[in-house]
């Protein structure tokens, strides 16, 4: 299956990619990447209300003021802080 630039979706080495910031760059580099790998999940971060106007929008598919549910994914956060402070 090809993305709309004719690029593999099995040569893109990622499934979901983190947008840190959902306002004007943020935002506008989620709509690029969607153009060109098209099959991929963008998450929205943002402490403000961007990132729901951004889901609203279709800029990204999920959003989230929680910046390790952004970077790790659904179920994956609590256990990624639980070891980040075993550690720290």
């Amino acid at each position: 299956m090809k993305d709309s630039d004719g690029i593999m979706a099995s040569t893109v080495p990622f499934r979901r990619v983190a947008i840190i910031g959902t306002g004007l760059i943020g935002g506008s580099f989620a709509l690029a990447l969607r153009e060109i790998f098209s099959s991929i999940s963008l998450v929205g971060f943002s402490r403000s209300g961007s990132c729901d106007r951004a889901r609203e929008a279709g800029v990204v598919d999920e959003a989230t003021a929680d910046l390790a549910e952004a970077a790790a994914g659904p179920g994956r956060a609590a256990a990624g802080r639980r070891a980040f402070r075993r550690g720290g």
